[in-house]
């Protein structure tokens, strides 16, 4: 096949914005966003086949012309050799840090913190920029275009099938060089990774000093901590994890009750708890147990999760 592969920015989860006006915000950006796409994609078609890379959230119902073949991140996430994608994204990481001996300085308490990023660093890298370059290899081999147009140029995917095809000797260049909000955005996530990588530093010290230690919550503990809400006792529940880090939770005749995915314990007695569970004491204070698990293997994963 031949004609013009248009590419855009791939999609990002609403679980990433947690205020409502950010996702509001990013919504109108979307809409925008696949006006123009739309715009691209019929200015391309009049030149001749169109084959559209992009994410199922850009371009949403948006009517298309006819002939224009759309693949979509996600399902070809699946065609793309998920093993070399591994091994490449291992490389990436092994690369990244310096020696313990050239970089003191990233030794906390005796803790090499690299250890404690090495996880998180390669899903980012799985995610943000292997496995997007495995599928725009794998798209231009099938495709095999005369030239290859990117929306805007400002995303990590776009970017990358710039490189993509200049490696090739394919043309390409951008449709819309000129959209500020694509180049705005782009500028944004690249400015928060810093802060992303101090958060995960510090979730998994924490979740490594917790996977230590045996925790009780005392009846001073619950108290401190759930004073505001009235229809909690005062001694409501005990949560207690062991050395291997299986979790209980045992209701000490609270007047309100406890409950573990709806299901009310019964005073006295103890529930085991699991990753994912659902725990309520009284009708206000609700929670999802997250319990210390072994490290995932990135290379079993992908944006759309678990292969």
């Amino acid at each position: 096949m031949s004609g013009t592969l248009l590419v855009t920015e791939s999609t990002r989860s609403y679980g990433e914005f947690r205020r409502s006006w950010v996702r509001a915000a990013f919504e109108r950006y979307v809409r925008r966003y696949r006006r123009r796409l739309v715009r691209a994609v019929e200015e391309e078609r009049a030149r001749g086949p169109v084959t559209l890379l992009t994410a199922r959230q850009l371009l949403g119902d948006a009517r298309l012309p006819t002939g224009v073949s759309v693949r979509y991140y996600d399902e070809e996430s699946y065609k793309v050799d998920s093993r070399a994608l591994g091994d490449s994204t291992a490389r990436l990481v092994a690369d990244s840090w310096p020696s313990a001996e050239s970089a003191p300085e990233l030794s906390h308490r005796g803790v090499w913190l690299p250890d404690l990023l090495t996880i998180s660093r390669s899903i980012v890298l799985r995610m943000e920029i292997v496995e997007p370059l495995g599928i725009l290899e794998h798209v231009c081999r099938e495709v095999d275009p005369d030239r290859v147009m990117v929306l805007s140029g400002a995303s990590i995917p776009e970017r990358l099938a710039l490189l993509v095809a200049e490696r090739s000797g394919t043309p390409a260049r951008p449709a819309a060089p000129g959209m500020v909000s694509s180049r705005v955005l782009s500028v944004a996530l690249r400015a928060l990774y810093p802060r992303e990588e101090r958060v995960r530093l510090r979730d998994e010290q924490w979740r490594r000093e917790l996977s230590q230690l045996k925790v009780s919550t005392s009846e001073e503990l619950v108290a401190a901590a759930f004073a505001e809400f009235d229809n909690v006792s005062r001694r409501h529940a005990t949560v207690q994890v062991d050395d291997a880090g299986h979790a209980t939770i045992k209701d000490e005749g609270s007047t309100n009750g406890t409950y573990v995915n709806e299901d009310r314990v019964l005073p006295g007695a103890e529930v085991r708890l699991v990753d994912g569970d659902r725990v309520r004491l009284a009708a206000d204070v609700t929670g999802n147990v997250s319990l210390p698990q072994g490290e995932p293997d990135p290379s079993g994963l992908s944006r759309n999760g678990v292969r």
